[in-house]
């Protein structure tokens, strides 16, 4: 088994990497990357499914 192709389980729950995913998501589907941004708990995006851990993230990044 090539050891290089091998995703470590502490590398999947990274935060930063959820982050990029998720922003990745939001390009792909025409949305603005804003995942983790908001410094105030403020967003107009109330239908977004990712709202409530994006605020955790933002202040976790702080």
């Amino acid at each position: 088994m090539n050891t290089a192709t091998i995703v470590r389980p502490e590398e999947i729950r990274s935060p930063s990497i959820q982050v990029e995913i998720i922003r990745q998501i939001q390009i792909n589907n025409g949305q603005a990357p804003c995942y983790a941004t908001s410094a105030t708990d403020y967003c107009d995006k109330k239908e977004c499914g990712w709202r409530s851990d994006c605020f955790d993230d933002a202040r976790e990044a702080g």
